[in-house]
This record gives C-alpha cells, sequence and structure tokens, in this order.
C-alpha cells in the first residue's frame, strides 16, 4: 500500500529528488524487560513502546535500540513515540493536534505478541478519537499515513500546513 501511494503521488509526479532514504524508519522491537524469544517462544512477548507508552512510565523516545531495527526507504509509518511526541496518548481522546484525522491508522509500532490469542500480533494505533491504542495486524478497517523525510533543499513555496491549504514544497 505505502509503495503504490508512494509512487503514485511522489515519484509519479517527480518529487522522488524531494525525498530521501536517510536517516530512515526505526520499527524499535526491543522488548519490555523480563522478555525474549528465547524464554517466551510461544507465549507472550511485550515490547518496549507498550511499557512507555501504555503500562509504566509514559515516556516516548526517538531512539532506535537497534541498528537492526533501521529500515532506509523513503517511506515509512509514523511511530507510537511520535504520535506520543505530538500529543497521542494511550486510550485518551484526542481531537485537537495535527494528526487527528477522524479515521483510524496504525503506526509501525509493535505492541505485543500473544501466540495463545485469536490475533496474536498487535500494533499500536491511532484510533478515530486521536488516542493511541492496540490493535491486531489482522485488522482491516483502518488505514495507514505515509511519513516522509525530505531533503534538506526542500523549501516550502506555497500554503500554511493545514488541511484546507497544506504545504507545497520545491
Amino acid at each position: 500500500v505505502l509503495d503504490n501511494w508512494y509512487q503514485t503521488n511522489i515519484a509519479n509526479k517527480g518529487y522522488d529528488d524531494k525525498v530521501v532514504s536517510t536517516p530512515g524508519f526505526c520499527n524499535n522491537r526491543e522488548m519490555t524487560s523480563g522478555y525474549n524469544w528465547s524464554a517466551n517462544p510461544s507465549t507472550t512477548i511485550e515490547y518496549a513502546a507498550n511499557e512507555r507508552l501504555w503500562t509504566t512510565n509514559k515516556m516516548p523516545m526517538l531512539e532506535c535500540g537497534s541498528h537492526l531495527d533501521l529500515y532506509t526507504t523513503k517511506i515509512g509509518l509514523i511511530t507510537a513515540d511520535e504520535v506520543a511526541y505530538a500529543g497521542g496518548v494511550y486510550g485518551r481522546s484526542n481531537s485537537s493536534y495535527y494528526l487527528y484525522t477522524n479515521s483510524a491508522y496504525w503506526t509501525m509500532s509493535p505492541f505485543y505478541y500473544k501466540s495463545s490469542t485469536i490475533y496474536p500480533a498487535n500494533v499500536f494505533g491511532v484510533g478515530v478519537s486521536g488516542g493511541l491504542y492496540r490493535t491486531n495486524v489482522d485488522w482491516t478497517s483502518g488505514g495507514v499515513r505515509p511519513v516522509l523525510n525530505l531533503s534538506a533543499d526542500v523549501t516550502i513555496s506555497a500554503g500554511n500546513g493545514t488541511m484546507d491549504n497544506p504545504y507545497v514544497v520545491s
């Protein structure tokens, strides 16, 4: 879905040189303390974003825990930590920040894996109300919101960044 969107809306319109693949996108798969694949291969794995944003300290971070989690592509998804920095809180509505769209969409941050459930893999999402929540990866009623890293030489030629008057890059 992301690759098709990129091709249609960026590459086919001549904007490919305005997007860079570095620094990339971090899908931080660090696990909550006490969990690892060796000890819990067929039970439950909770990911560190779960602990950071929901259960324990409510402190988002923008660091990539491992170089293995860094993807150098031109398009990705937002992380749950980035949503939290922007104003999204787990389980709380927020319709007054720029990521609120009145529609649900996925982030790229894993929430947990529970092999004993009907939908074992769960990720963070942004809900219709604007808050963070968890959703299974089989969920098909939501959407994705592409994220791009713009080249340093991009300038804004028009717009003010609102929905009605978006920025125009040149």
